[in-house]
């Protein structure tokens, strides 16, 4: 995992819907067969997403970011950690 800004922020909770992310959360854009969660950063920042792990870097502006490689296995670790 490549992290860019500040890791140590405090995160509200870990969303994989943009519709359902509120203020401080974290935004994990997992790419499906039928979707892709990407389309969904700019949303899920708008909405108040502080930080957002994808598999390919994007464009938008977060205060942490993180880029990985095994999206699903990323999201295992994090929810493991987080829960």
């Amino acid at each position: 995992m490549v992290i860019t800004g500040d890791p140590m922020i405090e995160i509200n909770k870990v969303e994989v819907d943009s519709r359902m992310v509120e203020a401080d959360d974290l935004f994990i854009a997992i790419t499906g067969q039928a979707d892709d969660g990407r389309k969904y950063i700019g949303d899920a920042i708008s909405r108040g997403a502080i930080a957002v792990v994808s598999e390919r870097d994007f464009a938008e502006s977060v205060r942490c970011k993180g880029i990985v490689t095994d999206i699903r296995g990323a999201t295992a670790k994090i929810a493991s950690r987080y829960y």
